[in-house]
């Protein structure tokens, strides 16, 4: 594989993973809570 499709893998993992890091560390440090609604 050429150099330049290793890097676009890289690139690409590296934006997937932290775009799943934010999310995680969002839902986690969260103040509001899940399911806390007036629903019955």
């Amino acid at each position: 594989m050429p150099l330049d499709a290793w890097l676009f893998l890289g690139i690409a993992w590296a934006i997937i993973m932290g775009m799943t890091g934010y999310c995680f560390y969002k839902l986690l440090t969260s103040k509001q809570q899940l399911g806390s609604g007036d629903e019955e």
